[in-house]
């Protein structure tokens, strides 16, 4: 049996004290930042920083919490359990902010840091005046095919795509595939009509008529694909029994797993029958910090800026398909040359939209998709805009 060895209390003590030093105070640092992301590239994150600065005694551990949401809001306060910074998604900044628990991000990076990178991606990490966000990568989704099965050139318009689908469904196969009841996969119309989910004062935008009109015609492709559940598009485009379906870099894995040998193309590059393009949400996936994580000041900000360097934005692109948010890093040959990285590029640059980070935001998915899936289904658009505006309007009084 291996005996176990019994440290004095002083001596514990006193390593004990020695761990939670920080850089300021001239020992060795370890920071500890939360993900609900991929465990390969947040680990990659977090060895970058620590080699970045081993000879300052900074390391840097990245932690995987499921729910992280429901996680930051249970320990944002709570320092002893807490992480000291997080990476997360732009749109939950606003809930934090409220909450009283995240450190301005300015704090943290200087001016000539925060302008390195791309304005929207600072932008969209933005509440009431206070950058919160230290950006990362930008995401959205694009429509992924699998060049083995599409059938002739890529239209240009969604009235072409319709046509697709139209016809392909005819010869007993699937063209593109999406979620169409669901907000997030339904915004590239409802955007693109000139409609809203919520504006920034919190007003709801179910009942708008540019929303109507967009969801309208979001509506005429729900015939042509499937029941538009997740499991159900995934699984059809997967096992080659659909040419096409809506999805973002989160799904890459899968279809390299599946062995698809798939192209990309920006959602910007269809035309609506309005003349305007197809436009999504952007998100934008980044470093918040936690406020109280004051004391580590500069451990921190150290640690953000070496993961915030042209080599790891590269890396990111080449093995995960990320689209850098750090302008210097966005023409680099390594990161153009990816197709998805691209086309994301260019969806950002032409049409994309920030998901609004205010909290009011939390409560319009389930009204907006109820909104969505009572139009597909065929009901009255008028009523049922009225119906569910109401809902996202009481959801939001509750809120306060």
């Amino acid at each position: 049996m291996k005996r176990l060895a019994i440290i004095p209390i002083a001596a514990f003590l006193a390593a004990t004290a020695l761990a939670g030093c920080t850089t300021e105070q001239g020992g060795p640092t370890t920071l500890t930042f939360w993900h609900d992301n991929d465990e390969a590239m947040m680990n990659y994150l977090a060895s970058a920083a620590t080699d970045a600065l081993k000879d300052e005694g900074i390391t840097v551990e990245a932690v995987k919490k499921s729910g992280i949401q429901d996680q930051i809001k249970l320990y944002g306060n709570d320092s002893s359990n807490g992480p000291d910074f997080f990476f997360g998604a732009h749109d939950a900044i606003g809930a934090y902010a409220e909450m009283g628990i995240l450190a301005g991000i300015e704090g943290y990076a200087d001016a000539t840091t925060l302008g390195s990178f791309l304005d929207s991606t600072v932008d969209a990490g933005e509440y009431k005046g206070t950058k919160y966000l230290f950006p990362l990568y930008a995401e959205t989704n694009l429509l992924f095919y699998n060049k083995d099965l599409w059938k002739g050139e890529m239209p240009t318009t969604t009235d072409g795509l319709l046509a697709y689908n139209e016809a392909r469904v005819k010869e007993g196969g699937y063209g593109f595939l999406n979620q169409y009841n669901d907000t997030y996969n339904a915004a590239p119309w409802i955007n693109g009509y000139g409609g809203f989910v919520i504006n920034e004062e919190a007003t709801p935008g179910i009942s708008d008529a540019k929303t109507k009109e967009g969801a309208a015609y979001n509506a005429r492709f729900a015939p042509t694909m499937s029941d538009g559940t997740y499991d159900t598009i995934t699984n059809l485009f997967l096992e080659g029994k659909a040419d096409g379906i809506l999805a973002g870099p989160w799904f890459v894995s899968s279809v390299k797993d599946a062995g698809i040998d798939c192209g990309y193309v920006s959602l910007s590059r269809f035309e609506l029958p309005n003349g305007e393009v197809l436009s999504p949400y952007e998100g934008v996936q980044g470093f918040a910090v936690m406020k109280y994580a004051e004391g580590k000041k500069d451990a921190i900000s150290k640690a953000l800026k070496a993961m915030a360097t042209v080599e790891v934005a590269t890396d990111l692109a080449k093995n995960y398909n990320c689209t850098p948010a750090l302008e210097a890093a966005s023409d680099v040959a390594e990161v153009t040359s990816n197709e998805m990285v691209k086309e994301t590029q260019y969806t950002i640059a032409e049409s994309a939209v920030p998901t609004p980070n205010i909290p009011e935001m939390g409560v319009m998915w389930t009204p907006f998709t109820n909104f969505l899936t009572a139009v597909n289904k065929g009901e009255n658009i008028d009523e049922a805009a009225t119906k569910y505006q109401a809902d996202a309007v009481q959801a939001i009084e509750n809120m306060h």
